[in-house]
C-alpha cells in the first residue's frame, strides 16, 4: 500500500512539474512573439501641393505621391472638399507620364454637386513602373463663397484610395490635407 502511495505521491509532483513548466513556457513564448504587435509601416505617401494656397486668385493643387522603393501599377485616389466653399474651377487632370491608364476620373460636374472626386490611373502594358515621388493628378480650384476670412480643407478619402504594387500588393497610405485660406481680409494697421 505504502508503495501505491509512493507511485501516485510521485506522479503528481511530476504532473505538477509539467503543468507549472508548461504555463511558464507558454507564458514566456506569449510575451517574446504574440504581445509584439508589429508598427505600423507606411508604404506610400499622398500629398498636396501647396499644401496651403489663398483664394482667389484660383490655385492648382499638386497631388503626387511617394511610392518610395515600391513599384506601383495602380492608383485610386479619391478625395473631399466642402463643396459651400470651394469649387473645382475645371476637370482633374490626370498627369500621365507614370501612370499612362486613365480608368475613371470624375467629372468637374460631379465633384461641385457632391463635394468629392478621385481619380483612378494604371500603368500601360509594357511600361516601367513608377518608383520615389512622382506627379499624379492637377485639381484646378476656386473660392465658391464670398464671406471673407473663411477656411476649407482638400481632404484625401482614405476609404476611397488604393495604391498597388507590380507584383499585387495593395499598399498602406498615408496623406495630408490642403488648407485653403479664403477672401482673405487684411486688417488695417
Amino acid at each position: 500500500m505504502k508503495l501505491k502511495l509512493k507511485k501516485s505521491y510521485l506522479l503528481g509532483i511530476a504532473g505538477l512539474f509539467v503543468i507549472v513548466f508548461g504555463l511558464s513556457a507558454g507564458v514566456f513564448l506569449v510575451q517574446k512573439f504574440a504581445l509584439k504587435t508589429p508598427k505600423a509601416v507606411t508604404d506610400v505617401t499622398v500629398s498636396f501641393n501647396p499644401a496651403t494656397a489663398n483664394l482667389p486668385p484660383n490655385s492648382t493643387l499638386s497631388v503626387s505621391i511617394d511610392a518610395g522603393t515600391k513599384s506601383v501599377a495602380f492608383a485610386q485616389i479619391g478625395f473631399t472638399f466642402d463643396k459651400t466653399k470651394v469649387r473645382l474651377s475645371g476637370e482633374i487632370q490626370p498627369i500621365t507620364t507614370k501612370l499612362q491608364t486613365e480608368i475613371q476620373r470624375t467629372t468637374q460636374v460631379d465633384a461641385n454637386n457632391t463635394g468629392s472626386a478621385h481619380l483612378v490611373l494604371a500603368l500601360a502594358p509594357g511600361n516601367t513602373a513608377p518608383t520615389g515621388t512622382f506627379e499624379f493628378a492637377r485639381i484646378p480650384i476656386t473660392a465658391f463663397t464670398t464671406t471673407a476670412n473663411q477656411v476649407a480643407l482638400v481632404s484625401l478619402n482614405l476609404t476611397d484610395i488604393q495604391i498597388v504594387d507590380t507584383a499585387g500588393n495593395q499598399l498602406t497610405v498615408s496623406g495630408n490635407s490642403a488648407t485653403l485660406n479664403l477672401n482673405t481680409t487684411r486688417t488695417a494697421s
